[in-house]
């Protein structure tokens, strides 16, 4: 049973990967779906299927499900850094930054020490206690290094209601 579920671990670490590589680059489809390059998001389409095929059959029979993981994370990988390349040499802009790398520095940080934080008989409170700690790290880190303007101009906002609200 330990074996089964340190395999899902990996599942869910590569899936989580695709889709955080797939938010951060989700508005690449609308933008070229909404220009005169539409047909490219087909095309795409279509070899995100045939990679997708092809990584499956290579990587279940290595790694079982995960390799099902990996390949699905391979894929997205692949076909969403074609359309940022494709956007890049069309449109002429990319939607990163160099606080991107800082970001995923803050993230990794964050997650080394939570993973080094000691663990609790109960798997939920584990859950929300390691994920707590998570956010608060990152999310500090984020605020305080200013990382996101948007998101530390968020933040500030929210503490000056506060700070209002005991200030009375």
């Amino acid at each position: 049973r330990t074996e089964v579920m340190q395999q899902g671990t990996y599942v869910v670490f590569f899936l989580g990967l695709a889709q955080v590589w797939d938010m951060m680059t989700g508005i690449n489809t609308e933008i070229i779906s909404y220009s005169k390059h539409y047909k490219f998001t087909l095309y795409l389409t279509l070899l995100l299927g045939i990679i997708t095929i092809g990584a499956n059959l290579l990587f279940i029979p290595l790694f079982g499900l995960t390799g099902a993981a990996i390949a699905t994370c391979l894929s997205l990988f692949l076909f969403n850094a074609a359309k940022l390349i494709f956007i890049q040499i069309k449109f002429g802009f990319h939607p990163f930054t160099f606080n991107i790398i800082a970001a995923i520095g803050f993230c990794l940080a964050a997650w080394l020490i939570t993973r080094a934080l000691p663990e609790h008989s109960s798997a939920v409170f584990n859950l929300f206690y390691k994920s707590a700690v998570f956010c608060l790290i990152y999310g500090l880190a984020i605020w305080k290094f200013n990382i996101s303007p948007d998101i530390s101009h968020w933040i500030d906002l929210f503490w000056r209601k506060v700070r209002s609200l005991f200030a009375k």
